[in-house]
């Protein structure tokens, strides 16, 4: 049962802790996979009771769940009483909006079905106005009917029109003074038992006999009396018949008395050897009287919380053990420990708690630790600035004792720097500082490595020496092995590499993060190396594989809440639909984005420059200059025209009263892509120049940029030049060069999936005398990247079971994209697809 992904669900479902897994987004993929190998021995039903009072992972995983039911014989049923608050009112929307999801409201008792019960159970007709109070009463709840019978009975009540005005005084309003009532006849004995089994929640008899102070002997007799009055049940372990009637018999126990029998259960259950949730549970309840004891069962249940993957539990262990006013060091721990929690769980807490366990920590060593963690978390939530004043004074005070430590700091610390303008200058000149730190420091000096080589790559540093910080922080593979692909000095290495245009080394280092992702489950590392393979992708310009990256990666963040990614993907989406033409589809994607979360931040100027290229492709020039204007306004940002040619893309924009701006304009991109040396950068700002000149100058211009794009990955950006050169070429005449020019241009945006382009190129074709073939439609091109990858893990032997936990998708995805796969490369099946897959049409 937890054979491939499902042992991921190991720590959930196992007494052990030894198969860590932090992750929550890694223990639903291990669960769904748990379930899908329980359906594989026979269709299966889950069936989840008294949903209201869900704690929020297990809701979560519900919400997974059945958005992944589709393929798989399982029925999933979730009861719940909609009149009762609910704590996770948001899962249980999101749960109901399922699609496959049917909301079934079951409907109260009629009228006439209370006086049948009252007629069966009394043995008499009842009275029309008897019963009309009943179901006004009752609201048409059996179990109140019921109850309320076993009342009318107990008081010798007729069922009379004169005694309907009675039934409103033992209605369920008085459901804990009638059950009570019962307890009461016979004997002090029941009721300690039954506040004990009320308190613990169900439990065996030893454990509510010795809560309640009570002999074996006695509370076994109370036991049976209870029985039989219908309070609790026959079977052990002992429980109440309703949970109508447990909630009653709780809620009757007085506050305080309840409060310090619950603290009671909590010692008596750790006694017994219960698991620390259960201990914790009951703690949650208890008063809290500066006990170091119930701190410490706290931070056990947190523990284990963390350990399965339920971060929100484990903060809410913590913040309850706070409230015990432990000592200042151990209060210091347990912030610490309640800010990882709340790290892992994505709350925003979890900066304020660090920095107050810094400034309760006075030993060095966990003032280094908590600052690496709260560093992260500051990061992480875009509190850059933050960082900086919080992290400054620890490394000032372990640099000379920790300088391990304090070279991890200085990523946090500097990527203020990187991100936050305000701070640029001050990280330009500690550069030099910084990289000498990252050199001594050894393997603790890595991820500082990958900072500085980002923020080179994005000032136009020199490729070799971006190459080489990269290759020394990545460390072969080893800080992926230490950090997990989650890491976001990670994805600097990625876009350093990207940057320059070292696509093959950047595909090699996302090929590690999805073998690391796979190999933990994580779905948060897969959803960002997902996101990068579409940035590298649209560098190569092959746009289909682009949006299909960029759209798996959305539809992590919609399912995994993986929201870091999502500016980037959406740009990212952006680029490809608009090379295909897809114009109303990139206004969909681009245009309702709310930009406040990404204000002023390289990821928004990203995103403004795909939204203006949006813009212009639909002819909404002045929208698209504003956009470019704000890009314009943090020009320092982005030195490297490789990472944005926003320049270019203005200049062509610009209306020509503007001229001279806009030649400025690509005069100053040149000048930076030369200084750069990457030809990607030089011969799109050759082709922005030529477009604005005319006649020899142009096609001179145009002839430079096509031998400058030679030279560099993105066949997209060729076929561009090639079209606009052979466009050129056809106006001055030269129409048979301008014929293969343009053939050479059709064929590589065919092979791009750039439709818009192809469309061009073909009609400067037609225009040159030409007769241009279709595109082909069939055959290994026409695959999109996520029908190549599931074809590719089809060859190498996977099931379809093993492709689908491999890619984090279903099955009936599997299934779907080999049958696209079958269909564009016609054949009849899996038998055929080596062999198709080694011919190229």
């Amino acid at each position: 049962m937890l054979a491939g992904a499902a042992s991921l669900a190991a720590p959930i479902v196992q007494a052990t802790n030894a198969a860590r897994s932090t992750d929550p987004a890694a223990v639903l993929h291990g669960l769904f996979w748990l379930v899908s190998n329980l359906a594989e021995s026979g269709p299966l039903l889950l069936a989840v009771d008294d949903a209201q009072w869900s704690d929020q992972p297990s809701l979560r995983f519900l919400v997974y769940l059945a958005r992944r039911l589709a393929d798989l014989p399982v029925l999933l049923i979730v009861a719940m009483r909609p009149t009762e608050p609910i704590g996770q009112r948001e899962l249980m929307t999101l749960l109901t909006a399922v699609p496959a999801v049917q909301v079934i409201t079951l409907a109260p008792l009629s009228e006439s079905a209370v006086g049948r019960l009252i007629a069966e159970r009394l043995s008499s007709v009842p009275a029309p106005e008897f019963i009309a109070a009943s179901h006004t009463a009752t609201g048409g709840n059996p179990f109140l009917v019921v109850e309320l019978i076993r009342a009318l009975s107990s008081d010798r009540l007729a069922a009379t029109a004169e005694n309907a005005k009675r039934i409103g005084r033992i209605g369920p309003q008085t459901l804990s003074t009638a059950v009570l009532a019962r307890v009461s006849r016979i004997g002090d004995d029941a009721r300690k038992l039954t506040e004990a089994v009320a308190v613990l929640g169900g439990a065996d008899l030893t454990q509510a006999a010795a809560l309640a102070g009570l002999d074996l002997g006695a509370a076994a007799t109370a036991a049976d009396a209870l029985a039989q009055i219908t309070v609790l049940g026959k079977a052990r372990p002992l429980q109440f018949v309703h949970p109508l009637v447990h909630t009653a018999v709780h809620e009757a126990i007085p506050p305080g008395r309840r409060s310090l029998m619950h603290s009671a259960a909590a010692r008596l259950l750790a006694e017994h050897g219960a698991g620390s949730d259960r201990v914790a549970l009951h703690l949650l309840h208890g008063e809290p009287a500066r006990d170091p004891w119930v701190v410490d069962a706290l931070r056990a249940a947190a523990d284990a919380a963390t350990a399965r993957g339920a971060p929100e539990q484990a903060a809410g262990y913590l913040r309850r053990a706070l409230l015990e006013s432990p000592a200042r060091s151990d209060r210091a721990v347990v912030l610490y420990e309640l800010g990882s929690a709340e790290l892992l769980a994505g709350d925003p807490s979890a900066v304020a708690h660090l920095s107050e366990a810094l400034e309760t920590t006075d030993d060095p060593i966990a003032r280094g630790q908590v600052a690496l963690v709260l560093g992260r978390a500051a990061v992480s939530t875009g509190r850059l600035a933050e960082a900086r004043r919080l992290l400054a004074p620890v490394i000032e005070g372990i640099r000379e004792h920790q300088s391990a430590t304090a070279a991890r700091l200085e990523v946090y610390r500097s990527a203020a720097g990187v991100w936050d303008r305000r701070f640029a200058d001050e990280l330009q000149r500690e550069t030099p500082r910084l990289r000498t730190l990252a050199e001594d420091a050894g393997p603790a000096g890595r991820s500082l490595l990958l900072m500085l080589a980002f923020r080179s790559a994005f000032e136009g540093g020199r490729h070799e020496d971006i190459i080489a910080l990269t290759e020394r922080g990545l460390d072969r593979g080893r800080l992926i092995e230490s950090e997990t692909a989650e890491a976001t000095e990670i994805t600097w290495a990625v876009r350093a590499l990207t940057f320059v245009d070292e696509l093959d080394r950047a595909d090699r280092v996302i090929d590690e993060m999805v073998a690391d992702s796979r190999r933990r489950g994580s779905v948060t590392g897969y959803a960002i190396a997902t996101a990068w393979r579409a940035d590298v992708a649209l560098h190569r310009g092959q746009v289909a594989t682009a949006e299909a990256e960029a759209r798996t990666a959305l539809e992590f963040v919609g399912q995994h809440e993986v929201h870091v990614i999502a500016p980037q993907a959406l740009s990212f989406l952006g680029e490809a639909l608009i090379e295909q033409g897809k114009l109303a589809e990139t206004a969909t994607a681009l245009e309702r984005v709310e930009l406040g979360p990404m204000e002023g931040s390289r990821p928004e100027i990203r995103f403004l420059h795909t939204r203006a290229r949006a813009r212009l492709a639909r002819g909404e020039r002045e929208a698209a200059i504003a956009d470019l204007r704000q890009c314009q306004a943090q020009a320092s940002w982005f030195r490297n025209p490789n990472v944005l040619p926003w320049r270019s893309t203005l200049a062509l924009a610009l209306p020509a009263v503007s001229g001279a701006e806009a030649l400025e304009l690509a005069e100053d991109e040149l000048q930076l892509a030369h200084k750069i040396g990457q030809p990607r950068a030089i011969g799109t700002a050759l082709r922005a120049k030529a477009l604005m000149a005319r006649g020899q100058e142009q096609i001179s211009l145009l002839t430079e940029a096509v031998s400058a794009l030679e030279g560099c990955p993105s066949r997209l950006e060729l076929a561009r030049s090639l079209t606009d050169l052979g466009a050129a070429l056809r106006r001055a005449g030269h129409r048979a060069v301008a014929q293969k020019l343009l053939t050479r241009a059709l064929d590589l945006a065919a092979a791009c999936r750039a439709v818009a382009l192809s469309a061009r190129a073909r009609d400067e074709l037609v225009a040159a005398g030409a007769r241009p073939r279709r595109d082909r439609l069939t055959g290994i091109d026409a695959l999109t990247a996520s029908e190549r990858r599931v074809a590719d893990l089809a060859v190498a032997g996977m099931t379809n079971r093993e492709i689908a936990q491999a890619l984090f998708v279903t099955m009936k995805a599997v299934a779907l994209h080999l049958t696209h796969v079958y269909d564009k490369l016609q054949i009849d099946g899996r038998g055929e697809l080596s062999k198709a897959l080694a011919r190229r049409d």
